[in-house]
């Protein structure tokens, strides 16, 4: 008994940390996006930050932190940031002529 209640709380710990990344990761998926990158690259870069920042975590605090989870988490999130975004318009994918090179 006392085991099940000990996984309730690290299994809503956990929800508790990963439902707390999805502002900041929201604000590094807008601070990435720019017009004529592709997603995946901004994908990758937005993934970048956040193991950079998991990384330092790690070594400030001398903590092991779930990795793996939060990494597909992130992705996750990403996925979904991306489509309501797009769905709402708030990202655009007209190239501005600043973003365009000339020929």
């Amino acid at each position: 008994m006392f085991s099940s209640v000990t996984n309730i709380v690290k299994s809503l710990a956990a929800l508790r940390m990963l439902l707390g990344l999805i502002d900041p990761i929201r604000e590094l998926v807008r601070q990435v996006e720019t017009p004529g990158i592709t997603g995946a690259l901004k994908k990758d870069a937005v993934l970048n930050l956040i193991q950079t920042g998991v990384n330092a975590a790690e070594s400030a605090f001398s903590i092991d932190l779930p990795n793996g989870l939060i990494m597909k988490f992130a992705g996750a999130i990403i996925d979904v940031i991306v489509s309501v975004e797009n769905a709402i318009g708030t990202f655009t994918h007209d190239r501005t002529p600043e973003a365009t090179p000339e020929v």
